[in-house]
């Protein structure tokens, strides 16, 4: 049988370690929702609202590089359907009007959109 002492020293034991426990889950989900905020700004949305996001390469002859755009494809695809260019200009990039309002406004168009290339 354990004495009084003993069992007291387990009961803080048993405290401590579900303290650990307690405290390593709560830097995880402290550290994980930190991530998903930084990723967010970075990026500029934080959701595309059911759009999928296609990053490609275009070898072009004309410009003697490689270009890099993005398609944005709307919920539903855009197969058989028309193309909307959307151009983001010379000094720019293609990401930078991928902001949180251009899918808001993707997704408001419902059917009427197509497929909206981000660059």
């Amino acid at each position: 049988m354990m004495s009084h002492r003993d069992l007291a020293r387990r009961r803080r034991r048993t405290r401590r370690r579900i303290a650990a426990v307690a405290l390593v889950a709560l830097a995880a989900v402290v550290l994980v929702g930190g991530w998903i905020g930084v990723r967010d700004l970075r990026r500029g949305y934080y959701t595309v609202r059911g759009a999928s996001v296609v990053r490609f390469t275009v070898t072009s002859p004309l410009v003697h590089r490689d270009l890099h755009e993005i398609l944005v494809v709307p919920p539903g695809g855009g197969r058989g359907r028309e193309l909307l260019v959307f151009l983001h200009g010379r000094s720019s990039y293609p990401a930078k009007n991928l902001r949180q309002p251009f899918f808001d406004a993707l997704h408001d168009l419902g059917s009427r959109i197509r497929a909206a290339p981000g660059s």
